[in-house]
């Protein structure tokens, strides 16, 4: 009853576009989903496997949507990372392991890429946790945050060549729980894949622990 009454005085807005959520709709409207630039299948995401930093490591790449500045893609991942929206962000994982990711995949473990203590600290959750999160409630594919630690406090990637990328990530990612992901086939995660080569170090650290690291998923991939 309460919560009926709050509903009408303060009706669910969408996400992206801020307009009255429609019956049925849930955190985007009908019009802004249509709109958002969304992958048609793991296949097209797939075809992007040469432009990333270590592709040859990958067997899989899934990812929601394609990224272009100053689009609606940029808008979804802003407010997903910048505005508090966890729940957004476990929302749309949820979406890409239903509609990309087969419940008889071959994957063992899902693993997001962590933030460094300090940032983490700072903006309260890492939404690529949430996100990785979605994906396992939709695949029942287990998830762990604690497996992988960011070592350093590197610096954003935004405006950096694809080299001075590289040389930013290199040895920052340490392995917590080695001996769970010995053998282990791993799906690992981030908010948005650019060049790669933040997936590329983790995966590095991973595999020196003994996991097979055969898949990426993001939000969102840059071509």
């Amino acid at each position: 009853m309460i919560k009926d009454l709050f509903s009408l005085m303060y009706p669910p807005t969408c996400e992206l576009c801020n307009e009255g959520l429609a019956r049925g709709e849930y955190q985007i409207c009908t019009l802004c989903n249509f709109k958002l630039p969304k992958f048609t299948n793991c296949k097209e995401s797939f075809s992007y496997l040469p432009l990333l930093v270590g592709a040859h490591l990958y067997s899989f790449v899934f990812s929601y949507i394609k990224y272009y500045k100053k689009g609606i893609g940029q808008k979804l991942l802003q407010r997903i990372k910048y505005g508090n929206k966890p729940d957004l962000a476990c929302s749309i994982g949820f979406r890409l392991g239903v509609e990309f990711i087969p419940p008889e995949s071959c994957f063992d473990l899902v693993i997001p890429v962590p933030l460094h203590r300090k940032k983490l600290r700072k903006r309260g959750y890492n939404q690529s946790d949430y996100f990785a999160m979605g994906i396992s409630r939709a695949t029942g594919i287990p998830w762990s945050p604690q497996i992988v630690s960011r070592t350093r406090n590197n610096p954003s990637q935004t405006n950096r060549s694809r080299i001075e990328r590289i040389q930013n990530v290199e040895g920052i990612f340490q392995i917590k729980r080695k001996g769970t992901v010995i053998s282990k086939r791993v799906l690992l995660v981030d908010d948005v894949i650019t060049t790669g080569a933040t997936l590329f170090a983790c995966s590095e650290a991973l595999e020196q622990s003994g996991a097979q690291v055969i898949g990426v998923a993001s939000i969102a991939l840059a071509k």
